[in-house]
């Protein structure tokens, strides 16, 4: 049996919440997944609230702050917001929307997830600023195509669709300003 990482315990507790619903993300269900007792478990993880705690940190990490640190190669906000663009319908839809999900029960969960959604607007109107002189419409766009992204993970909307509706929402505003 091979070791486990903390990393690899949070990446599962991800793909667990994703494919069965925080109902299910027990130590039980888990260490099964893994294929390991719980003594593994609580090698890394002094309780599953900690365990929460810990996968809500990496989600955070891993979901809004580590993108906006990987587009700081691009040298333009124009490149920066097509490639969060493409990024945000390449994966993770159904992380997302668990995650979502999860915030609607529970306030811990809830707190993290406005917290990202407050650093992914921000991030993302200071992108459409640098594209669009009024402030207002700017944040307009940056809002529309945020809210683009949400509502397309939560009906299942086809990647290639809410791309499609990115382009025209920047077209859109593009040409108005």
């Amino acid at each position: 049996m091979a070791r486990k990482t903390k990393r690899s315990w949070l990446e599962e507790g991800v793909r667990a919440l994703a494919e069965l619903g925080a109902d299910r993300l027990t130590i039980d269900v888990l260490t099964g997944r893994m294929g390991v007792t719980k003594g593994s478990f609580y090698h890394h993880f002094a309780s599953h609230d900690a365990f929460v705690e810990a996968l809500l940190t990496f989600w955070e990490e891993e979901g809004a702050l580590s993108i906006m640190q990987y587009l700081d190669r691009y040298p333009t906000p124009a490149e920066k917001l097509t490639r969060l663009l493409e990024i945000t319908t390449a994966s993770h839809y159904a992380e997302e929307a668990a995650f979502r999900a999860w915030a609607l029960q529970n306030a811990q969960v809830k707190a993290v997830q406005m917290r990202i959604d407050a650093e992914r607007l921000i991030y993302l109107k200071t992108l459409c600023r640098a594209l669009i002189a009024a402030p207002a419409p700017a944040d307009h766009m940056a809002e529309l195509l945020y809210l683009t992204y949400v509502g397309g993970q939560q009906i299942a909307l086809e990647p290639s669709a809410v791309q499609a509706l990115y382009q025209e929402i920047i077209r859109l505003y593009l040409e108005a300003n």
